[in-house]
């Protein structure tokens, strides 16, 4: 057997002593550590876990053309886009990063391709792409033409 430094023997430690519960006496230092064990597994058991809250998706709007030239002196931008939205629609511009640059309200179309807007907050640049907010009763593709 192994002395220690100082020249004593090494005290013995049996299974009773490493137990919480020892043979001779109870000892209640694991009680906080087995009652959290079975809150722990009741909670999980009963359905109480931790749930995400449901949030309204709301509906994603459509990118719709580009900004190809904007008139910061006239306060205008000109969108090139297949889509021909009504005068007054509101439309976002967004960067290639995401971030959104301006708020455009529809005053024209020109000559197609090409829209009109008029800049009502913000600075779009060209390249930036220009969405349309969809309304909530607006469905995200156009409906399939019936079969005949």
């Amino acid at each position: 057997m192994a002395f220690l430094p100082s020249g004593r023997k090494p005290k013995v430690v049996g299974s009773a002593d490493l137990c919480c519960f020892g043979a001779m006496k109870p000892s209640f230092r694991c009680l906080p550590l087995v009652f959290f064990c079975l809150v722990l597994t009741g909670c999980t058991s009963l359905g109480l876990r931790h749930r995400p809250a449901k949030t309204s998706a709301a509906p994603s709007p459509r990118v719709i053309g580009r900004v190809s030239l904007v008139n910061e002196e006239l306060h205008f931008a000109l969108i090139e886009s297949a889509q021909t939205p009504e005068t007054g629609t509101k439309l976002h511009t967004r960067s290639r990063d995401g971030r959104q640059t301006a708020l455009l309200k529809v005053a024209q179309q020109k000559s197609p391709p090409f829209l009109i807007g008029d800049i009502v907050t913000g600075e779009p640049h060209v390249g930036d792409a220009v969405l349309q907010p969809r309304s909530p009763e607006q469905p995200a593709s156009p409906p399939a033409p019936p079969a005949p």
